[in-house]
């Protein structure tokens, strides 16, 4: 297994994940997991991390939670118009600890797995669980807590 690292932030955007990608996918899961689950700068580790953040040349749309789940090319399809300011960590941020970030308290989502690719799996999400699926698609599209 390579040893996959957090890497300095960039703005690109990730692309989608094709069945072409799903070696790729599986390569990175067990690394990307290592990560959630270890200290880094001010954080004991993240709830998820996007493969955005450990892959700069061809970053693809999945993120891998610090329970093993694999989320692949998650899409918000609805959302509540509330907005609550939170704060949140980003293990690419490490070093700063947390920032205050607008989310919407719920969230409606569509995404597929390793297992149902490419099958996609609906999902209602709220509380924490709507927060990461916001920060992870966020990175997606080359953005992180700091941007405004």
């Amino acid at each position: 297994m390579k040893e996959l690292q957090i890497i300095p932030p960039h703005h690109k955007k990730s692309r989608e994940v094709t069945k072409e990608d799903l070696e790729t996918v599986k390569n990175a899961v067990e690394g990307m997991v290592k990560l959630c689950n270890t200290p880094i700068g001010k954080f004991q580790g993240g709830y998820a991390v996007a493969h955005c953040q450990v892959e700069e040349k061809d970053p693809l749309r999945f993120f891998v939670t610090n329970r093993g789940e694999v989320i692949i090319n998650p899409v918000i399809t609805k959302h509540t118009n509330q907005i609550l300011k939170k704060q949140e960590g980003c293990l690419s941020y490490a070093d700063i600890g947390m920032c205050e970030v607008e989310r919407f308290n719920k969230c409606e989502v569509d995404y597929t797995s390793l297992e149902e690719f490419p099958k996609i799996i609906k999902g209602s999400l709220s509380g924490i669980n709507s927060q990461v699926f916001q920060h992870e698609i966020a990175h997606f599209d080359g953005k992180y807590v700091i941007d405004k």
